[in-house]
């Protein structure tokens, strides 16, 4: 596989990868799929999120440079149907959704949002 040498931007990268019945490993500065076939590289800076299907392993390290480079890790079941857990995305903020709870947990505001989209003019 080529190397990469420029760090691509986050609106250029891959949306998601979905792999099952491999054992994911790091390699240097991406990961590394194992299967029947061989090796495969992985570029995981250009990469959103990480499906992990059925069968599949994971070392510690490579989960550390999905992490690293702000990609969100998925487990899920056979062709992405069931969702079992995640990791942490690459926000890592929870302030969008304490603002959702905010408009939801107010009665003028859930109105507001459902119907004119007022954000903005809203209390906080």
């Amino acid at each position: 596989m080529q190397k990469l040498h420029i760090v691509p931007r986050f609106d250029d990268s891959l949306t998601y990868v979905y792999v099952e019945h491999v054992r994911i490993d790091r390699c240097e500065g991406s990961i590394a799929l194992w299967d029947k076939t061989g090796l495969t590289e992985v570029p995981v800076a250009a990469l959103r999120v990480l499906m992990l299907g059925p069968g599949t392993s994971i070392t510690h390290e490579a989960i550390r440079v999905a992490a690293d480079n702000n990609c969100l890790v998925i487990w899920c079941g056979e062709e992405m149907v069931r969702f079992y857990a995640q990791g942490m995305g690459g926000t890592r903020s929870a302030a969008r959704m304490l603002h959702q709870a905010r408009l939801v947990s107010h009665p003028e505001a859930r109105v507001a949002v459902s119907g004119a989209c007022m954000l903005c003019a809203l209390p906080s």
